[in-house]
C-alpha cells in the first residue's frame, strides 16, 4: 500500500551524494596523514645518520650531508621529495638539517617537512 503525497524515491542515494565526499575526505586525511608521519620519520633518521657521519673523529660536513642523502635515496623510497640536506660542522658542534615535502593526497594541507638534529663533535682526548 503506498501512500499518498509522499515520494520516497531516490532519498538514499541522494543520502549517499551527501555523506560519501565527507566519509572519502576523512579517508584521505588519515592517508595524508601516514603519508606525512613517515616522510618526518626518514627526515630525522637521516639527519640523525648525517649528523652521526659529519661528527666523527676527522670527519667532515660534506660526509654528513653523503650519508643523509644515501640513507634517503636507499631507505626512503620515495617517501621524501625533494629532499635536501644542508650539514654545518663548527670547532664543536655539527647541524644537520633535512628539508623535503610528502606526497600529497588531499590538495591544500601543508606537506613541508624540516628536521635538524645537533650533536657535539668527537675529539680526541689524551
Amino acid at each position: 500500500m503506498s501512500r499518498r503525497g509522499r515520494n520516497d524515491a531516490g532519498a538514499l542515494t541522494l543520502s549517499y551524494v551527501i555523506a560519501f565526499p565527507a566519509i572519502l575526505l576523512v579517508i584521505l586525511t588519515v592517508a595524508q596523514a601516514s603519508l606525512y608521519y613517515l616522510a618526518n620519520n626518514l627526515a630525522l633518521t637521516a639527519a640523525r645518520q648525517g649528523a652521526d657521519a659529519a661528527a666523527a673523529y676527522n670527519s667532515t660536513d660534506g660526509a654528513g650531508r653523503i650519508a643523509a642523502l644515501a640513507l634517503i635515496s636507499q631507505d626512503g623510497s620515495g617517501m621524501l621529495a625533494g629532499a635536501q640536506v644542508a650539514a654545518i660542522r663548527t670547532g664543536t658542534t655539527v647541524s644537520v638539517t633535512v628539508t623535503g615535502h610528502a606526497w600529497s593526497v588531499v590538495p591544500g594541507l601543508p606537506t613541508t617537512i624540516s628536521e635538524t638534529v645537533q650533536e657535539p663533535v668527537e675529539r680526541f682526548v689524551p
